[in-house]
């Protein structure tokens, strides 16, 4: 990290300032040369501040860029640390060959209405690269009727591992406001017995399963849905098609033409009591109204977004 020489001089000049009034508190001085001296250093240095705050305020940013610069840092740790439990853990779906160089990770909730606006981004990236695995953390956010989808997906993938993606698609394009109840439609529509499946979704192993999702999202720093990942780099929110392709292109060691679309994040989300990543009221209205009033005061929060500056697809 490089400094201009204005904030090099800024950052002297208010040093020796701080440092000339510490000399005066040390020394013993009359009690009325002192007073003089610590008001003439602090009128000094708050002149200093007003005619030049540009310094303070490049100190902040510098500052913040460093605390920016640690956090991803550590990020990228915790990921490296789970990279285990991220690509390989046993009842977690996935699609696409297991001897893949490239594997994207996805947390996500079936009553979240921008996982549901990923799907087709992803579905789109997945029929582009079909040398990549998608690995599908089922996370739900969204009480007991995200709960129960989210079972029933795990359910179907042990009882027919080649429906589960069929399965995912549907739902997440399914109109039906009871995200459980839609969960089983769609189940029975591709013909999983629904006697069968009942049976599956009882498996305690399943209920582990999300909770050790939900856990490995609080250890490596996911706090709100649709969370990627892709090449050990963590995304919160919904990405534009092309953002998300360039991420693929990157871990394939492609590299990226000139023009790409450049990403901003928007308000970063908060977990709940439970370490669950959660939304707020307003992302909550856009929610499809999957949940009754009693689940839905679980969720709480805010929503991190990262796009590009266009809008991303919408869901079909």
């Amino acid at each position: 990290m490089t400094f201009s020489n204005q904030t090099i001089i800024g950052a002297v000049a208010v040093t020796l300032m701080i440092a000339g009034f510490l000399l005066l508190k040390k020394e013993p001085q009359p009690q009325g040369m002192e007073q003089a001296a610590a008001t003439s250093i602090d009128a000094a240095m708050q002149n200093y501040i007003e005619q030049h705050p540009e310094v303070i305020i490049k100190s902040l940013e510098e500052y913040q860029e460093r605390k920016a610069g640690e956090m991803m840092a550590q990020l990228s740790a915790n990921i490296k640390a789970k990279k285990a439990d991220l690509e390989q853990k046993a009842g977690d779906p996935k699609v696409g060959p297991d001897a893949a160089n490239v594997k994207v990770i996805e947390f996500f909730d079936y009553g979240c209405v921008f996982c549901r606006k990923m799907q087709p981004i992803m579905a789109k990236a997945m029929q582009s690269n079909p040398d990549i695995q998608v690995v599908f953390k089922e996370m739900p956010m969204f009480g007991e009727a995200s709960t129960s989808a989210a079972k029933t997906a795990l359910a179907i993938y042990k009882i027919d591992p080649s429906k589960y993606y069929q399965f995912h698609t549907n739902l997440m394009k399914s109109q039906n406001s009871n995200v459980s109840a839609a969960a089983i439609e769609v189940a029975t529509g591709l013909g999983i017995n629904a006697d069968r499946l009942k049976q599956a979704m009882q498996d305690p192993e399943l209920d582990k399963l999300l909770a050790d999702n939900r856990k490995l999202a609080t250890e490596i720093g996911v706090r709100g849905a649709p969370a990627l990942i892709v090449n050990g780099e963590l995304f919160i929110g919904l990405m534009e098609q092309e953002v998300l392709q360039a991420k693929i292109d990157a871990a394939k060691g492609v590299k990226p033409e000139a023009g790409g679309s450049e990403m901003k994040v928007v308000p970063a989300p908060a977990n709940d009591n439970n370490g669950t990543p959660a939304l707020n009221a307003e992302a909550k209205k856009e929610q499809a109204p999957t949940n009754t009033a009693e689940e839905k005061k679980s969720v709480e929060g805010d929503v991190t977004a990262v796009t590009s500056d266009k809008p991303a697809a919408a869901a079909n």
